[in-house]
């Protein structure tokens, strides 16, 4: 019988490595916006928590065991990615691995488990002010208690992460367009890297993006490479590869990823002086999320 592994990630290490410090495989740099600091940490230790994704019905950890299933197609398929810079060169396979990994990684982390607690808060607050049924009071009631422990947060959580294969064929449907960093910034990932476009202000940086209103958002896979996702049928011109100049459209993906995060940004550089601006703009509204 194998060992359990008790170390979780919620951003998985093959990822975390794409990211890491030039010769010092394993390390980034990581910012934490909660206290405006950095430091260099292995991938093995950061974006984790213990027994993350374990339940009191899952004892043989198959979440963890499907998960590191999906993690492991996505790395062959984003390898070849990097490596080719060119999205035609991914097979049949490939293209799937990485839309169940995307798919995956937008609802698997703390960040998502965090905002499906308050979201469920939200929804019982406001049944609560409407009429009930005796039945529905009840499980209203058994809702509320459900979401009032830890366990049944994750309970919940899992479950949504156990029917991915719906967001998986929406982000197949969509545009895909592979973005390749000619600037000498890098992109940064964060501990919820898959990042929304939703026309924010990011004064006095501008609202900077693809020309485009369908993007829906982007994911880092590495320094130099970047993929935005979009629906088709609102802008069928646009190309499968940009290449980025203007380093300002870098700036404006590391500040979804600052805005997103719950608290870590990575990079394989320590240029983090711009994540610190953006905080000390926005004062902690926006960026620094409450404990």
């Amino acid at each position: 019988m194998s060992e359990k592994i008790k170390l979780q990630h919620y951003v998985p290490k093959c990822y975390l490595k794409n990211f890491s410090i030039q010769d010092r495989e394993d390390c980034l740099f990581c910012f934490d916006k909660s206290k405006s600091s950095k430091f260099v940490v292995n991938s093995r230790n950061i974006a984790s928590e213990t027994s993350f994704y374990d339940t009191y019905e899952d004892i043989d950890q198959q979440t963890e065991k499907t998960l590191s299933h999906i993690e492991s197609s996505f790395n062959i398929a984003c390898r070849r990615l990097v490596a080719t810079e060119d999205l035609s060169g991914l097979t049949t396979r490939n293209w799937l691995s990485m839309a169940r990994f995307i798919a995956t990684q937008e609802l698997r982390t703390k960040e998502r488990r965090a905002n499906l607690k308050d979201t469920v808060k939200r929804i019982i607050k406001g049944m609560s002010s409407v009429k009930q049924s005796d039945e529905e009071v009840e499980r209203l009631r058994l809702l509320k208690e459900l979401v009032d422990t830890d366990e049944g947060v994750k309970s919940l959580h899992i479950g949504i992460l156990e029917d991915v294969k719906v967001l998986t064929d929406e982000i197949l449907a969509m545009g895909w367009v592979l973005l390749v960093n000619r600037t000498s910034l890098p992109y940064w990932c964060s501990d919820h890297p898959v990042s929304h476009y939703h026309h924010i202000d990011m004064s006095p940086w501008g609202k900077l993006g693809l020309k485009c209103g369908a993007i829906q958002a982007y994911f880092p896979l590495a320094p130099k490479i970047s993929l935005c996702l979009c629906t088709q049928a609102m802008d069928s011109s646009l190309p499968s590869k940009l290449e980025v100049l203007d380093v300002r459209q870098i700036i404006f993906q590391n500040y979804l990823q600052v805005y997103g995060s719950t608290r870590y940004i990575f990079s394989d550089k320590d240029v983090f002086s711009l994540a610190e601006q953006m905080i000390k703009y926005k004062e902690g509204c926006l960026l620094i999320k409450p404990s």
